[in-house]
């Protein structure tokens, strides 16, 4: 399903089903997302979070490290902050 739609769908989708509580279930949309939008502050931190959750601390390190960049690069790298 996460292939068949759009990186800012799959991002809201993402979210979605983690503040559901589908951490699992969101890792592949919010996976998605990231590699569709690279400047998305919001992709790369809700994944980060992901990881966490999932106890995946190096890949939740990276993802948030890289959320912190985009937050603080010019304006035209960034996309949104972390929700």
């Amino acid at each position: 399903q996460a292939t068949q739609i759009s990186g800012s769908a799959a991002l809201e989708e993402g979210m979605r089903k983690l503040q559901e509580g589908q951490v699992q279930a969101s890792v592949p949309l919010l996976e998605k997302a990231v590699s569709e939008n690279p400047a998305s502050a919001t992709a790369s931190c809700n994944l980060g979070i992901a990881y966490w959750r999932l106890s995946r601390d190096g890949l939740a390190v990276r993802s948030l490290t890289k959320a912190a960049a985009l937050v603080v690069a010019p304006a035209p790298a960034r996309t949104r902050n972390c929700q």
